[in-house]
């Protein structure tokens, strides 16, 4: 007999069969949400001219935030290589991986044994080089800088008017907080993509204090009722609008790569959920896909409305658009990515409470508690909340960009969906579909036809698009692109029609 060794090696199949060795399954970690191989970074530098080693790690900063720091040993000047390099990652790998900080040394050091010395590498400074420092002047830049501080846990006296807010580390949770600070001192609706575009202080003050009409009065109003509940995820001129929901994660970021790659097609706006955002709960889907429609509708008075989402999030696209067709609105595009139909259909009865919870820390979070979890049995959901807030700070369990104070919200959110999700009734429809279905599914577990069971949805054309990659990985480089250019070619026929 045969034996089969698992080594803990991570490698890709390239042609010919040939194996490429990419790194170790120990070194795989998450950060924000998402599984990272600290490997792929190192090897991707490691393709660049000059470069003799590198090695990327996770380090925490003051904030408790976890962020990738590359270390980099190169044969060419350091001066100006950060910058480089830094390029070259973010063109080759997804906004998650790109490290937030590259430090140049002079060697990799290591322990007796031969392994990467963690600890004698530096920690990176996350305050401004002093050289290029400039003091806050105005007013607005003021108030920003304010903002700053308590975003990264640095002194007010630290903060350059002149720093990058993603160099300091800065992601997409903390720019929901920006902009929610924004709003409450300053008076002014700003869109993430306005964070994206003026990253410094002085860039934003200035866009902040020339802001005329040019964000859309019905954008404003939307966010006036829903605040972070509903962001606008690209910069374009278009008169076109698209509206895309968050996935399981909870997250409309997870659409972001496809909508910068609709820039010249639509406006793409993402939908977020209200348990985290506002501390708004709701029974059913059907009555939180209605407070999605009031936002869409704050931004469009009238249709044809155009609709996608990813994985769960197709499933609340799908009743909006059976909501917004109730209401006598036209509905354009909707396009489903990898949401089989009835997926949701299971019987929870036999769960306690607290299930989606344990099942989100072991799968969205990847975290394991020391703690007993059939302890919260005879509680209520409030008071096992409470337990489980204390349980996670004590233990130091930290929720990447998530503040102890938002944990609650996010309990409230993983319990919501699960059982939401579990006991939604679906209509069905005379809509037109698009689906998208992930070449990656593993046999075994597809349970749905080649269409993901559309067709027993609706009595309209059913099209069903290959996308490569798996369920979570169709979303990421290099597979999105194929599946943006998809999205792109359907959307400009649909618009066409308009």
């Amino acid at each position: 007999e045969g034996r089969l060794y698992r080594t803990g090696d991570w490698v890709r199949y390239l042609d010919g069969g040939v194996l490429e060795y990419v790194g170790r399954a120990d070194e795989q970690v998450k950060v924000r949400g998402y599984r990272i191989e600290l490997g792929e970074i190192e090897h991707c530098a490691m393709q660049m001219s000059g470069i003799k080693d590198c090695v990327a790690l996770v380090r925490t900063n003051r904030g408790g935030d976890h962020r990738i720091v590359a270390y980099v040993v190169s044969q060419h000047d350091k001066d100006g290589q950060t910058e480089t390099i830094k390029r070259h990652l973010s063109s080759k790998l997804p906004d998650y991986m790109v490290p937030s900080s590259i430090l140049m040394v002079d060697h990799i050091p290591l322990t007796t044994n031969g392994k990467v010395d963690k600890d004698a590498l530096p920690m990176p400074d996350y305050s401004v080089d002093e050289s290029s420092f400039r003091a806050p002047q105005t007013e607005t830049e003021k108030v920003l800088a304010n903002l700053w501080a308590e975003q990264f846990s640095l002194a007010l006296d630290k903060i350059s008017a002149t720093a990058n807010f993603f160099d300091m580390g800065g992601h997409s949770l903390m720019v929901m907080r920006l902009l929610a600070g924004i709003r409450k001192q300053l008076t002014c609706t700003l869109t993430i993509v306005d964070v994206f575009n003026h990253p410094t202080i002085e860039e934003l003050a200035s866009c902040i204090d020339s802001r005329d009409s040019s964000l859309s009065d019905g954008f404003a109003d939307a966010v006036e009722v829903g605040g972070d509940c509903i962001v606008k995820l690209n910069e374009s001129n278009s008169k076109h609008n698209v509206f895309s929901f968050h996935a399981g994660a909870g997250t409309a970021f997870i659409n972001r790569d496809i909508a910068t790659g609709l820039s010249d097609v639509a406006n793409i706006y993402g939908l977020q959920p209200p348990q985290i955002y506002l501390g708004r709960r709701f029974d059913t889907m059907n009555d939180m896909a209605a407070f999605y429609v009031e936002l869409i509708r704050k931004v469009q008075p009238k249709g044809p409305y155009h609709l996608f989402g990813f994985s769960m999030g197709g499933a609340f696209a799908y009743e909006v658009a059976n909501q917004l067709v109730a209401k006598g609105e036209e509905v354009g595009y909707l396009g489903l990515l990898d949401t089989p139909y009835l997926s949701w259909q299971q019987d929870n009865s036999d769960k306690p409470w607290y299930f989606p919870l344990r099942r989100a820390f072991r799968g969205y979070l990847d975290v394991e508690l020391d703690f007993d979890w059939d302890s919260l049995a005879p509680m209520t959901e409030a008071e096992g909340f409470e337990v489980l807030k204390s349980v996670c700070m004590q233990q130091d369990i930290t929720v990447e960009g998530v503040q102890p104070e938002e944990f609650i919200r996010y309990f409230q959110f993983y319990c919501d969906m699960y059982w939401m999700y579990g006991r939604y009734q679906s209509t069905t429809t005379e809509l037109d579909i698009s689906v998208f279905v992930a070449r990656g599914k593993i046999p075994s577990t597809a349970r749905a036809n080649e269409c993901l069971d559309w067709d027993k949805a609706t009595t309209g054309n059913v099209t069903v698009t290959p996308a490569e990659g798996g369920h979570t990985s169709m979303l990421l480089p290099p597979n999105i692109d194929g599946l943006t250019k998809n999205i792109r070619q359907q959307l400009i026929k649909e618009l066409g029609h308009e």
